[in-house]
């Protein structure tokens, strides 16, 4: 059997296997990545094997059908990296995104445009920003009671600030934050019977701070629904009691010993939230914006949502009927709380919270 034999039968296959095999394969995953594996192998096989025989020659006897099969595999690939690119642009953490490499290199040797290369970059780089949130506390009481000669009257101050941030450099490297809180209550008691007069306080100081590895993930889907994850540093914190006493007035006795002030340490573990946000376009490649959040307690101590009144104030929103208070509260919850609940909701102090997001995806 003569060489031109052979090539004649070589070239007789081919065609059979681009009419069988290779053209049903390749159109059946046009807009299909999951399943474009197998096809788009098969589809490189017979190419190179296309090209061996010279047939693929702008003469030759399969050049038509080889340049369809360019077209489609060219097509394939720019739908599959453009696909893996906007579930990595959703979720830089998403597996696929290791695909991202391979489907470059392939479409480096049938397209040259040069955003493909650049959008493997920006999937491995990840998104990359800063989230900062900072909270208030305060609140004040006070009651007056009389009976019998005694008279008592008690003031409750609360007041605390906070401040967190994290700094997340790209989906590899550690993010990074900062934490630093204050929590006060000062409790004044002043009770008075016939000519004595006895002034006592109570101050319970919390203060937590620390820095170091964090972390910050940002998450959202084609609807458009972000989440933003998030877990600050591990932190150091303390409790201070602090009680003091006066007693002024004749026939009142001498005043007690001194109380030494109080110091508990308190575990710091990182403090974790989620906020969750619409985006008006899914795929945006950068993402900011801020939010104020207010709370105040039930009776049960619960934080429970509020808002600015019409009149001034703070008033709680209602709730849903049939739903728990603390479903209606986010995942993003503050850090602030008074180190003494308040024994009467309409004297809850008012926390507000105010978080700040901007991150951008891919390369500076």
């Amino acid at each position: 059997m003569d060489q031109v034999t052979v090539i004649s039968g070589a070239i007789d296959l081919l065609k059979r296997q681009y009419e069988e095999q290779i053209l049903p394969g390749l159109t059946s995953v046009v807009d299909d990545c999951f399943f474009a594996e197998e096809p788009l192998a098969h589809a490189g096989v017979w190419a190179r094997d296309v090209q061996i025989t010279g047939a693929s020659e702008p003469l030759g006897p399969l050049a038509g059908q080889w340049s369809v099969v360019q077209d489609l595999m060219t097509t394939i690939l720019r739908n599959c990296h453009n696909q893996i690119y906007q579930m990595c642009v959703l979720d830089d953490g998403d597996p696929n995104a290791s695909d991202l490499a391979m489907l470059t290199r392939q479409l480096g040797l049938l397209d040259d445009d040069p955003i493909y290369q650049q959008h493997w970059f920006n999937c491995e780089y990840g998104w990359h920003g800063t989230l900062t949130i900072t909270e208030s506390m305060q609140g004040s009481t006070s009651d007056q009671a009389g009976q019998s000669g005694v008279s008592i009257g008690q003031t409750q101050r609360t007041l605390g600030s906070r401040e967190f941030s994290i700094e997340l450099p790209n989906k590899k490297e550690q993010a990074q934050g900062s934490a630093n809180g204050h929590i006060s209550d000062v409790t004044e008691t002043v009770s008075s019977f016939a000519s004595c007069r006895l002034l006592s306080s109570s101050e319970m100081n919390t203060v937590s701070n620390g820095t170091g590895a964090s972390s910050l993930r940002k998450r959202s889907n084609a609807d458009g629904l972000l989440t933003l994850i998030f877990a600050g540093p591990q932190e150091k914190g303390s409790m201070t009691t602090t009680l003091k006493g006066t007693v002024s007035g004749t026939n009142c006795g001498a005043p007690g010993p001194p109380i030494p002030s109080q110091e508990m340490l308190l575990p710091g573990p990182p403090w974790r939230g989620a906020l969750a946000d619409q985006l008006a376009d899914p795929y945006s490649e950068t993402i900011s914006g801020s939010r104020t959040l207010t709370f105040l307690f039930n009776v049960l101590g619960e934080l429970i949502p509020a808002r600015p009144g019409e009149q001034g104030g703070t008033i709680r929103i209602p709730a849903i009927p049939g739903q728990s208070p603390a479903m209606e509260v986010q995942v993003l919850q503050p850090w602030l709380h008074p180190n003494v609940p308040p024994s009467d909701p309409d004297d809850s102090p008012t926390i507000t919270m105010t978080v700040t997001w901007n991150l951008q995806f891919g390369t500076p």
